[in-house]
């Protein structure tokens, strides 16, 4: 499913790391190390039982260091540190179902230890749970991933599937570049790295049974380039897309999967060519026509860029990026009033986008609209913080996010 068996079944494969379950003998240090040994004033008891569990685990005896945890949480349910254990040597054990209520009672007595969070998220996607896993996932990797599980790889691959599958193409593929980075080359990155550049909302899991094998092999290639271009290697990338092409003349958004490559390399000459191609493949593409409105704008031809976005809104009234393409091209031309319906309206599509709020600041003020540009402003600060949390962490404050300043709540 969302986390790959292994040869053991059930065992979660850890993109470039191999089969997830460590030696056994790390469970009692991984818990030491997130909730601390247990203290003098800990009952004797629970004492007892957890070294009854550390020695089973010891000597990879799960289910009876899973009696003694069981045994110790009827005494007392509110104990972290057998709650600790009993989750990760069930999560260990491929067991997700039983891991996840666990992590949830773990997480209602302290919600400060990014272990618990991110082990949830990765029980809840597995059971295909993905938005709340995504919301999990992040908040964990927002406290920071501790090294000693040894899960950031999957931790990455997860959230960046999570994003795929709400939509988030672009948020998806900075993380599949970093695992490009660090050499995660395995067939769970490749395939969702040409899923997410192919802007297809299905997970890779699932993807043999959506797709064909020719499709499937397309898929992979796309993501096998990026792969490559991820490493700097760009003349690779080049000629595995120069074979999709004779490959697949007529197949939507490949193109377009180049293109959006090459922006990133620079080469807007090169990228537009490919806009145009896509066009040629499919005439209502959206995509493309956002793709070229934005070069125009980058080469200071803002008049046509508007007439390019304003073809795109035709197509597609709800699309954000040509609403706030057309908005900002027509706020460069010096229509400063025209701009401002397609940037609030690009702002109701996507009110977490902070290059919306700047164009929207710009805009106001042309008009004198001082207290508007002002809120604006204030929005677009926060904003700011938010996506340069998102790029350090994986994931801004609760109080940047809503003002509210409150935790988020575990999942039940």
């Amino acid at each position: 499913m969302g986390l790959k068996q292994g040869a053991a079944r059930g065992h979660i494969l850890l993109p470039g790391r191999g089969i997830l379950s460590r030696t056994a003998v790390l469970i009692p240090l991984l818990c030491a190390a997130l909730y601390g040994q247990i203290s003098p004033g800990v009952d004797a008891r629970l004492k007892t039982l957890q070294d009854k569990a550390n020695a089973a685990l010891g000597r990879r005896d799960t289910a009876a260091a899973v009696a003694a945890l069981q045994e110790g949480l009827k005494l007392d349910p509110n104990w972290k540190d057998g709650l600790w254990t009993l989750g990760w040597t069930l999560f260990r054990d491929a067991k997700y179902d039983a891991a996840r209520p666990v992590f949830v009672s773990l997480l209602r007595l302290d919600q400060s230890k990014a272990g618990p969070w991110l082990l949830l998220g990765l029980c809840e996607f597995e059971g295909r749970d993905y938005g709340m896993a995504l919301d999990d996932l992040q908040h964990g990797r927002a406290l920071g991933i501790p090294a000693d599980l040894g899960i950031a790889p999957a931790v990455r691959y997860h959230i960046a599937v999570g994003l795929a599958l709400g939509g988030k193409y672009e948020g998806a593929l900075e993380l599949l570049e970093q695992a490009a980075l660090t050499d995660e080359h395995t067939p769970e990155v490749v395939l969702a790295t040409g899923l997410a550049s192919m802007r297809i909302p299905v997970p890779p899991q699932d993807a043999p049974d959506v797709f064909g094998k020719a499709q499937i092999g397309m898929l992979r290639e796309v993501g096998e380039a990026l792969f490559e271009g991820a490493r700097r290697n760009r003349a690779a990338t080049g000629e595995i897309y120069a074979r999709l092409f004779k490959s697949f003349p007529d197949t939507a958004k490949l193109h377009h999967s180049y293109a959006y490559f090459l922006i990133g390399t620079g080469d807007l000459a090169k990228a537009e060519s490919e806009f145009r191609a896509e066009l040629g493949v499919d005439p209502d593409s959206v995509l493309a026509r956002c793709g070229i409105a934005y070069i125009l704008l980058e080469r200071g031809e803002a008049e046509q860029a508007a007439q390019t976005a304003r073809e795109a809104v035709r197509i597609d009234p709800g699309a954000a990026t040509a609403r706030f393409l057309l908005g900002k091209a027509l706020l460069r031309s010096g229509k400063a009033a025209d701009s401002i319906p397609e940037l609030e309206t690009a702002r109701e599509l996507e009110p977490q986008s902070s290059k919306v709020r700047f164009a929207l600041v710009q805009a106001y003020r042309e008009v004198d609209r001082s207290e508007d540009a002002q809120r604006e402003a204030n929005e677009f600060e926060r904003l700011r913080q938010v996506e340069d949390q998102i790029k350090v962490r994986g994931q801004a404050p609760a109080a940047l996010l809503d003002g509210s300043g409150q935790a988020a709540q575990p999942r039940k």
